[in-house]
């Protein structure tokens, strides 16, 4: 991997059948966020600006917020988004 390649912010919530998280990944210019999500050679995510919520009963519960973390891309369940303004 090219380190020095420029990187595309994309805003994402990530599902997992314990926690919701909420930041930002990081994609080379022109793909998408499922390309990332589907390279063979890749297991782990790097997500930035993060915001990991925890599921409860009654909806989410805000756990802690961090600069960086990686997720185990087989722990997702599904993967959104956000829409640009």
């Amino acid at each position: 991997m090219d380190w020095e390649t420029p990187r595309e912010e994309k805003l994402v919530t990530i599902n997992c059948s314990h926690m919701k998280l909420v930041g930002k990944i990081h994609c080379i210019p022109g793909t998408r966020v499922s390309d990332l999500l589907n390279k063979r050679d890749t297991i782990f995510i790097p997500v930035t600006d993060a915001e990991v919520k925890k599921v409860e009963i009654d909806g989410y519960r805000t756990e802690f917020k961090c600069d960086f973390i990686t997720l185990n891309k087989f722990n997702i369940i599904s993967v959104e988004e956000a829409e640009r303004t």
